[in-house]
This record gives structure tokens, C-alpha cells and sequence, in this order.
């Protein structure tokens, strides 16, 4: 029987002693790719917003180039060209989870900083992510919905 290449990697790398780590990275971004293929799938079905399943496609391909680099050019295209620049509902409020999304790590980070030039620092940004969650909320109060969710 032959092996596929992903069984002859795996074997490879434990014939020749090399840390297993990367391998099983690699599994796992395999893995989370093929769950994030069928979500996409059945997103697009399900007639999804667009925004949503382009940063999944870009998530995917990330995935499997290990490097986030990709998906965070995405995230923030998105954001300038489709939230800033023309106001699109959808993209402004996908950049306010990611603005409580950091600001909520930050606040964790806090409760267990000692440094205090660190503690000011966090404090500065906690500062920041408000105001700029702020700014989020009142341009979308403004935005316009270009894909409203169907009312049953």
C-alpha cells in the first residue's frame, strides 16, 4: 500500500528524529482549513454576507501558508475600502469586534502587570480602543446596509 505524502512527512520526520511540532502544526492547519472549506460552502448557500466569507477564504489560505500576513491585509482592506470609504454596514461593525476583541485582551493583560511603565502603556491603549470604538459607533450609525438580512 502506499503511503500519501502527508503519511510519508510524518514518517520522515519521525525516522529522522525531527521535532513532531511543526508536523502536527501542520495537521491542525490542514484540519481547520477543511472545517473553514465546508463553513464557507455552506455560507454561501446560506446566501452569508460576503465580507464574512472572503476573510474565511483568506483565513484558509493563511492557514496554509502559516502566516497571518495574508488575512490581516484582508481584515484591514476591508475595513478602509468597504467600512471607511464607502460606508458599508457590515465591515464597520466586523471592525468593532476586533476593537473589543483587543481591547478586552488588554484589559486582561492589565490584572496581572506589575511593570508600571507597562501599566501606562496598557492603560494608553485601553485609551485608544475606546475612543476608537467610539468613531466606530457613530460611523455606523451612518452606514448604509447594503445586505439586510431578510426578515421572516
Amino acid at each position: 500500500m502506499e503511503m500519501s505524502t502527508e503519511q510519508e512527512k510524518g514518517t520522515e520526520a519521525v525516522e529522522s528524529g525531527t521535532d513532531l511540532t511543526a508536523y502536527q502544526k501542520y495537521q491542525e492547519n490542514i484540519r481547520r482549513s477543511e472545517e473553514l472549506q465546508m463553513e464557507v460552502l455552506k455560507e454561501v448557500r446560506e446566501c452569508q454576507d460576503p465580507y464574512r466569507l472572503l476573510l474565511k477564504t483568506a483565513r484558509i489560505v493563511s492557514l496554509m501558508t502559516e502566516s497571518d500576513t495574508f488575512v490581516n491585509q484582508i481584515e484591514r482592506m476591508v475595513y478602509q475600502v468597504y467600512g471607511e470609504a464607502l460606508g458599508e454596514k457590515i465591515p464597520v461593525e466586523m471592525e468593532m469586534e476586533r476593537v473589543r476583541d483587543r481591547l478586552e485582551r488588554i484589559r486582561e493583560a492589565m490584572k496581572t502587570a506589575d511593570n508600571l511603565d507597562i501599566r501606562e502603556g496598557m492603560e494608553l491603549a485601553v485609551h485608544s480602543h475606546e475612543q476608537k470604538l467610539e468613531r466606530l459607533k457613530k460611523k455606523l450609525e451612518s452606514a448604509e446596509e447594503i445586505f439586510p438580512e431578510e426578515k421572516a
